[in-house]
């Protein structure tokens, strides 16, 4: 499972998005939002260099961009010019209202109000504690169902190798050899395997005259 759990939970990132922009009644670079991040989120080291597994962004800003996407939608926050992002009355209220903090409730309705601009997508998902709700956004999403389908799909294939008989583990070995560029063709694969073979199953040919040989 993706060490995002261990991330604060979206709500935070939402509060903390408003928070800062509050502090910068003229707006602020998108940037410098990022930047701020880390500092407002309490990100221990290894937090602010994590990456996601399948992409190359920094988990925390790929969040923290997708938390701005998500506010802009629900009215929260807007961004008049390209470069500049202000809070919005209706997110001021909304800190106004919870000045501690945002608890699950406001991130889900923050969501909740971005769905008819930004879309479905969102997803929750316990922790392996089985406690507070971890919500990640869709890409972290899609790289934790990579890595399940990638794991279930490992477990099916050793299971069903481990089904087949010793000859075609044999088979299997050489041409898994083969693929990682021993033998450059399926002829320069002999397969030996059998009563007598004195611990010998295949034999790989590493030149086409046959000189070079690996005895597996």
């Amino acid at each position: 499972m993706s060490s995002a759990e261990s991330f604060p939970p979206q709500a935070a990132f939402f509060y903390a998005i408003l928070r800062h922009l509050s502090a910068h009644p003229d707006g602020d670079q998108r940037t410098n939002i990022h930047e701020a991040m880390p500092e407002l989120l309490g990100l221990s080291e290894s937090q602010r260099r994590e990456r996601l597994s399948n992409q190359p962004h920094l988990r925390y800003r790929w969040r923290s961009g997708w938390s701005l996407s998500v506010l802009k939608a629900a009215g929260y926050v807007d961004n008049p010019s390209r470069a500049l992002w202000c809070v919005t009355e209706k997110g001021k209220k909304l800190l106004a209202r919870n000045p501690g903090g945002f608890d699950d409730q406001v991130s889900r309705q923050i969501i909740r109000e971005s769905r008819p601009f930004h879309g479905p997508g969102q997803v929750s998902a316990a922790t392996s504690e089985g406690h507070d709700v971890v919500e990640l956004t869709p890409d972290e999403r899609i790289d934790a169902v990579v890595e399940e389908l990638r794991n279930a799909v490992s477990a099916e294939l050793l299971k069903q190798v481990m089904r087949q008989p010793p000859v075609f583990f044999e088979n299997l070995v050489l041409e898994l050899l083969r693929a990682l560029g021993y033998g450059s063709s399926e002829d320069d694969l002999q397969r030996v395997g059998g009563s007598g073979d004195g611990g010998i199953d295949g034999i790989i040919s590493l030149d086409r005259l046959g000189f070079e040989k690996v005895y597996v």
